[in-house]
């Protein structure tokens, strides 16, 4: 009972807030923060792992779209094009191309 009053409090709260334009800046942060790195995701195919690439991207760039997360109230709709993004962005950094398909669970 309490955590349903809890869940509308927050909604409420989220949405005076203001949680789309928080997550619309967050992503924008979060690409410019990969392109930094464009170097290292581009180039460094031959030299960077995959695992140093994932734990590069994890440091500057997933924690720069994840922050401040936790006061969000975010709709389904708004979950599932973070998401999206979100994927798309480690497409971006394994360099995994268009014509390449890749399942969600296996990215």
């Amino acid at each position: 009972m309490v955590r349903s009053h809890v869940n509308v409090l927050t909604k409420k709260v989220g949405t005076l807030i203001g949680d789309q334009q928080d997550i619309e800046r967050r992503k924008q942060l979060s690409s410019a923060a990969l392109v930094e790195l464009k170097n290292v995701w581009l180039k460094g195919d031959k030299i960077t792992k995959k695992k140093t690439k994932l734990k590069l991207y994890k440091a500057p760039v997933k924690s720069v779209l994840t922050y401040n997360c936790g006061t969000w109230a975010p709709t389904q709709s708004q979950e599932e094009r973070l998401n999206a993004f979100h994927r798309k962005q480690l497409k971006k950094v394994l360099n995994i191309k268009y014509p390449v398909k890749i399942t969600n669970s296996s990215l």
